[in-house]
């Protein structure tokens, strides 16, 4: 029957794990607060993010996949402890799988951070500075000239619904500009704008008076951009927090 040192079973790798857990208690009680603390962050922002229309038409997800990177190179950090304390390598040894192994999830986590700002302010320069002259914005304009005469024709003082407008003829629509259309009711309706790329106009289906003068491309690139730096944040953070353990670990006396 092996024997029991300290809560651990003698013998094995599990023996071994488990004496690693006991001399480096306050180390994992650490990590798992980091862990619990960033799942958290991640979740609660993704969760955002992927209920947002907005991010997962021009993002494609790209924040999403940021912020899940970055918790899974912290997920890393756990069996890759076990297993360089079960190999029992010299301290030159571990010193250097241990810097290596922290200095390369710092620089995928800061790298992915990066790409993710570039993407962000690239999808926003598309949105803020070059609507509709390429591209989704082309064709959202698109619609929303189409929509815009054929309101105006229909009815100039905007009383009646569009949707009510006999020259609306929604059924002869694309089912790609079908879906535009219904895109445009729900940037009209998050952030109180009209039209798209175009400032001061008149909107299509709101009915209130205080609108905002910038099109709803403007506002749709606030929205994307603050996705965007929120998940290079938390990637570019844990990126760093990784990089400083490597540092740590090439210049600790007794690792």
């Amino acid at each position: 029957m092996p024997k029991k040192t300290r809560g651990c079973l003698q013998g094995g790798v599990g023996a071994k794990l488990c004496e690693h857990c006991k001399d480096h208690e306050q180390l994992w009680i650490f990590y798992a607060v980091v862990l619990a603390i960033l799942t958290l962050i991640v979740f609660f922002d993704t969760g955002t993010n992927f209920a947002s229309e907005h991010v997962r038409i021009w993002c494609q997800g790209f924040p999403i996949y940021t912020e899940w990177a970055a918790l899974g190179a912290l997920l890393l950090v756990a069996p890759f402890a076990s297993i360089v304390h079960c190999m029992q390598l010299s301290q030159a040894k571990t010193r250097v799988l241990v810097t290596s192994f922290f200095s390369v999830l710092g620089i995928v986590c800061i790298g992915l951070a990066a790409l993710n700002l570039r993407q962000t302010y690239l999808t926003m320069a598309e949105l803020r500075k070059d609507c509709g002259k390429a591209g989704l914005t082309k064709e959202i304009e698109a619609v929303w000239q189409r929509a815009d005469d054929i309101y105006t024709e229909c009815d100039r003082a905007r009383q009646k619904p569009l949707f009510k407008c006999p020259n609306l003829h929604l059924d002869k629509w694309k089912p790609a500009d079908r879906a535009l259309l219904e895109y445009l009711e729900e940037t009209e309706s998050d952030f109180h704008c009209s039209a798209f790329c175009q400032k001061d106009q008149q909107p299509l289906f709101l009915r209130q008076k205080k609108i905002s003068k910038n099109g709803c491309a403007w506002h749709v690139g606030g929205r994307v951009a603050l996705a965007g730096r929120a998940a290079s944040v938390v990637a570019g953070s844990m990126g760093l927090f990784f990089f400083a353990i490597g540092l740590i670990a090439a210049f600790l006396p007794n690792l």
